[in-house]
């Protein structure tokens, strides 16, 4: 909120001198939002490679019960759907 308060009054007062230090700041403030926006799709994209590879897993490991699971699931969707 700071920073957009800064913002505000630098566009307000409109000197030059401001305006190149606002692009500058605009700069480095969009450079850290993609670092961040970077480091969170990465994060993502790890949490999903892991539940991939568990869910994998358990389905080699209990190949019956995944299919129950299935099977269970499915019937709930097509229940919830029917009453519509």
């Amino acid at each position: 909120e700071s920073w957009i308060d800064d913002l505000e009054a630098t566009l307000s007062d409109a000197s030059a001198t401001d305006l190149e230090a606002l692009k500058i700041r605009l700069a480095e403030q969009l450079r850290d939002t993609r670092h961040s926006l970077r480091d969170a799709s990465d994060s993502a994209q790890d949490m999903v490679r892991e539940t991939i590879d568990c869910t994998e897993q358990y389905i080699h490991a209990r190949p019956w019960q995944a299919i129950g699971l299935v099977a269970s699931a499915a019937f709930l969707f097509g229940v919830v759907v029917g009453r519509q």
